[in-house]
Formats: C-alpha cells, structure tokens, sequence
C-alpha cells in the first residue's frame, strides 16, 4: 500500500527514493526504505552519510512533512513535553535535527527520529498467543497513565500512531543486513496514453510525479521482545492532529479538545479493534467507519440499545478457524473482556471508568492469563508460528503470480533500480492499476 501520486502534482509531497542522498553537511543522509506514510508527511529509513548528527548516527527514521509546514521548534517542545512524563517518543528532539529542503516555491521540513519498530496496527495484523495481547494491552494502558500523570492527552492515541520499539542490536546491523530483515516492495507508476487509433500504451509520468512508489518496509522481524512502545505525532497543533473517525469519542466527533475521558474512550477502541478484527483483546470492531457522521450515527445505535446487546454486540468473534478462537476467546477470557468495554463505551464522559479502574481491570486479566495451563500458552503460540509462515508463503505466492484478468497494453523497460543499493533483492512490483486509473483521470502527460 502506498500513498496516492496525486498527492505529487501538486507538490504537496516531496518525490524522494531508495539509494538518494538528502540533506548536507553534518546531516546528510541516504534514504533506504520506506516506513510510513499520513496526511501530512512520509517517513523513511535513513543512515547518516557525513558526520553524525547529535543523537549519534546510526539508523534513523527521517519525517518530510508537506510542502510549507515548517514548525520543527514547536515539534521539538511536543517531544520533550511527552519525554518529561517518561513516555518514549519517536520524534525529533533537536532543532539541530531539522532543516528544509526547498524545491521550487515549496519548502519541506525534515525530521531526524529515534528508528521505530512496527505500529500495533501491523503487529497485529498477525495472530499472537494470549499472553502477548495481554502485555500489549497492560503496556498501552500504562503509556496513557503516564500522559495522563503529566496532564497531556493525546488527540490522536491510535493503533497506527503507537509503535513497538526495535531490538537494541538494530543498531549495529549493516545496510545488506537490515535489507535482509525488512520486507520492502514498490509499485510503478504509469500512464495511459489512449492514441487516436483506440491503442494503449504505458508511459512513465511527468515530474513532479516520481516513476516509482515505494511500500511501507516491515519492521516485524525487528520488534521488541517486550512489546515495549513508543508514541509518534505528539504535536497536538499540528497538521496531524486529526483523530481517526472510528476512534473518536462522541464529545470528540463534536470538536471538543481531548481530555482524559476521550481519552479512555480511544484507550477502548485501541484495546479491542483492527483491520482484521483482531486487535489487543477483542476481536470487535466498536465502530466501523472512515466517516465521521457514519461513526456518530453508530454511536446514536449502540446507545439505544440495551445493556444485553450491546454486550452482545461486543461478543462477536468472526473470521478465525475454531481451534483458533477457542484458544485466544474463550468464554471467561470473552466476558472479561466485555465487561471492560461497557465501562469505557458510556455516552457522558462523566460515568466512563476512570484510568485506575481501566487498569485494575487490565492487572486481572492479565493475572489471570499467568495462572492458565502452560499447554495452552504452547498451544497458541504454535498457532502464533504457523499464521506467520503461512503469511509469508500466501505473500510469496501472491507476488510470484502476477497474473491479471484484464490484458494489459505493452508495457515500457522497467526503470533501473536506484543506485547504490547494488546487491540487495529488487522489490516485486505490485499491480498498478488503482494507480494507472488515478493518472488517467488527471489526464497528465
């Protein structure tokens, strides 16, 4: 998945790639892979060219924000406020780490970062044992009290802005070795050009869309045994501070400032859903929606319900094979689980659980957890074990197919690789047609 190139005629995102330098002097770097994408920005993994800047080289994640966004002293203070509450934060700590890169009229802020594992978005994205959900969960709810004890609420607490650190031998790996560890893939951009006979033909863009687009790199492999975390996008002015609609709280979805009541309302939402259905402790979805009004109107729903279904609502475990949900949901580990949701999911702020009761509730499931069988703990993370292969030989496959329904026209010489990455494996290139779609309707040439 990529960001769309639309994003590039405009000039609101600046076309970097693999193998290019950025920056100068003291903070020079080449950009190796892609780590993430939002609104307001793209990330990258970098590796110091020159000499090291001030947090002392090594791989590091490099944040462009949009074109003409260029507040790195308030991004700084956001860092250091969240730091001060002893709460990690992938972010840039210095305003030494910063600079623009202008192109044209448009300037580009630049953030050097601390390197970040996966999102629990991704992380979760594959089945773990019982006991990981659980020190997942019992660290995220310690992570808000922290922000709480230090009176910031974070707008934006969301599974996507919540990352698992990586290992501490991350540091001394080597370019080819990192390559190795992480899974990147890129997409080719292309137009279609439709001649006057009815033909079609692939052209690569025009500037200032770049010929290649570049997919998240998964840091999977490279996270924290601990599931130690860390947050990004503590800026509550900034850009970013868009919560997502399915994590918003009612009082949020009526642009009121968060507090720690939204708060623990995005802390329930972060504990039980995914795009899988799959997330910390839940496998329900609350509210399921990129629209705002659609999530308000589900909202009004669960509310008139009674007790009973929406305790039935929250009791729904789709898409797992049997052997596999009777292990991770089964009945008490089910109903402890809801009776935490319907002490978070309260319309008036004011009768939702407080913190301390959240984590009470979470200490009891986990504790809980410590006292089950060993034979069932093996028996999920054998599970565990066998989604992951299987996830990787379905990848495997899917990439090496290839095939289409749709007869493509011919198709130009692949762009060469960018230089200076000679030896690593080639990103599969993933089918392009949303992007082909895309740049026809813009009618570029």
């Amino acid at each position: 998945m990529t960001e769309n190139p639309l994003e590039y005629v405009d000039g609101k995102f600046l076309a970097v790639e693999p193998g290019q330098e950025i920056g100068s002097g003291e903070l020079k770097h080449r950009i190796f892979a892609k780590l993430g994408y939002g609104s307001f920005s793209t990330v990258w993994l970098v590796s110091p060219v020159g000499m090291k800047s001030t947090e002392g080289g090594g791989w590091r994640a490099l944040k462009i924000m949009s074109a003409n966004y260029s507040n790195a002293s308030q991004e700084v203070e956001s860092v250091k406020a969240v730091k001060n509450c002893n709460v990690d934060v992938a972010g840039c700590v210095d305003t030494k780490d910063s600079w623009l890169e202008v192109r044209g009229k448009n300037t580009y802020l630049c953030l050097l970062m601390q390197l970040s594992g996966p999102s629990i978005s991704e992380f979760m994205e594959f089945r773990h044992s019982w006991r990981k959900r659980c020190l997942l969960a019992k660290n995220v709810v310690e992570v808000m009290a922290k922000l709480h004890h230090g009176n910031i609420f974070i707008n934006d607490f969301t599974s996507l802005n919540i990352l698992i650190k990586v290992r501490d031998d991350v540091q001394t790996y080597t370019s080819d070795i990192m390559m190795a560890m992480i899974k990147s893939k890129s997409e080719n951009v292309r137009q279609v050009i439709t001649d006057k006979n009815g033909t079609q033909r692939y052209e690569p863009p025009a500037e200032p869309i770049p010929k290649r687009l570049y997919g998240n790199a998964s840091f999977i492999k490279l996270a924290d045994v601990e599931l130690s975390l860390e947050i990004i996008d503590v800026h509550q002015d900034g850009p970013e501070n868009i919560v997502a609609a399915a994590f918003a709280s009612p009082e949020t979805l009526q642009n009121k400032p968060p507090d720690s009541k939204s708060n623990i309302w995005t802390l329930g939402v972060l504990v039980s859903i995914t795009k899988r259905l799959n997330e910390i402790l839940s496998e329900c979805y609350p509210f399921e929606s990129n629209s705002r009004i659609d999530v308000a109107n589900e909202h009004n729903r669960f509310f008139a319900l009674s007790k009973e279904d929406q305790r039935q609502r929250f009791s729904w475990c789709p898409d797992y094979p049997c052997s596999h949900a009777r292990l991770i949901f089964n009945r008490n580990r089910q109903e402890r689980v809801i009776d935490l949701l319907m002490k978070i999911f309260i319309q008036r702020p004011d009768q939702r659980a407080d913190l301390a009761s959240i984590i009470e509730m979470v200490n009891e499931i986990v504790s809980e957890e410590s006292e089950e069988s060993e034979e069932s703990e093996e028996s999920e993370e054998s599970e565990e074990s066998e989604e992951s292969e299987e996830s990787e030989e379905s990848e495997e496959s899917e990439e090496s197919d290839g095939s289409d329904e749709l007869e493509e026209p011919e198709e130009p010489n692949e762009p060469e690789g960018p230089e200076g990455l000679e030896g690593l494996e080639e990103p599969i290139r993933a089918n392009s047609f949303s992007l082909e779609n895309s740049l026809e309707s813009m009618n570029i040439s």
